[in-house]
């Protein structure tokens, strides 16, 4: 009976290990996720900036590519910049959607990991 009880508990403290590690792990990816989604906001901000300025300008546009700058038509330069805005939305909206699925994730983990504490008290 007392050996069953130690294999309990032993198995127990091993879930509890593991399930740490995974939330820790989640928690990892939650943080590197926020970034992404910080990075991209702030394209997202850099690129309404720009598709402004080109509205506003009357004059010639150039771009950047790679580590040169060349002249444009300021109406390709500007259908550049909305796609790109475009796509930075798009992969915003998917950093959020994966933040949210990460933070239940997370919340369902610390709940579980409070009931084995809980139980082996």
């Amino acid at each position: 009976m007392a050996e069953q009880k130690q294999k309990a508990e032993g198995q127990s403290a091993a879930d509890i290990t593991k399930k740490l590690s995974e939330m820790q792990a989640q928690q990892r990816q939650l943080q590197v996720t926020s970034m992404q989604r910080q990075q991209s906001e702030y394209e997202f901000v850099q690129t309404e900036s720009a598709i402004a300025a080109l509205e506003t300008s009357t004059g010639t546009a150039y771009k950047a590519i790679g580590s040169i700058i060349v002249e444009g038509k300021p109406e390709d330069i500007k259908q550049e910049l909305w796609n790109r805005k475009e796509t930075v939305q798009v992969r915003i909206e998917s950093f959020k959607k994966q933040e949210e699925r990460l933070k239940k994730s997370i919340d369902e983990q610390q709940a579980e990991l409070q009931k084995f504490l809980e139980r082996s008290k």
